[in-house]
């Protein structure tokens, strides 16, 4: 007769860490004996070694003192409560990183490199924008959002405008 005890075990995020920590301390400590890692591969799996070693301490700190207990429940309900906020806002920074690329792809003298000194319809290589591509575009839209902006772009356009204000107005609110 089963008491469910491997089914408690399985589904605890302590246990999980703890199993995962086990396996990066062995990992690790062939690696440091082999050599087998570059030394940035090395580097990358320290820092989410750390990662795990830090969750590690605060669930330890979570158990055993009640106001690290209460900062970290706390913690947790504010981060699960902004999901919803943070899949909104990706939603709109994705919406305005294609509109101004769609805005500004063919724009003349702003996207396309000059295949010819003294062009006048394309850009100089050190010239090519922010919103060319839509991976600059999204780049460029979260610098925005974090408050660097650049409205001299969309001073030529009367739609980049429009929408650089509706932007603005969003992200206001």
């Amino acid at each position: 007769h089963s008491l469910g005890l491997f089914n408690t075990w399985i589904t605890s995020v302590e246990n999980w860490i703890d199993v995962i920590f086990i396996i990066l301390v062995v990992f690790m400590a062939i690696v440091m004996n082999t050599g087998a890692l570059s030394l940035p591969d090395f580097r990358y799996i320290s820092a989410v070694f750390f990662v795990v070693l830090c969750g590690k301490m605060i669930y330890f700190l979570k158990d055993i003192v009640i106001d690290f207990a209460i900062f970290v429940n706390l913690l947790l309900y504010i981060v699960t409560h902004l999901v919803p906020f943070l899949i909104s806002l990706l939603v709109f920074l994705i919406m305005f990183a294609q509109i101004f690329n769609t805005v500004f792809m063919d724009k003349p003298n702003y996207c396309t490199p000059c295949k010819h000194k003294g062009d006048s319809n394309c850009a100089a290589e050190d010239e090519i924008h922010n919103f060319c591509t839509f991976n600059s575009s999204l780049f460029h839209v979260f610098l925005m959002l974090l408050g660097e902006v650049d409205e001299d772009p969309f001073k030529s356009d009367v739609f980049a405008i429009i929408f650089f204000y509706i932007f603005m107005f969003l992200v206001v609110i």
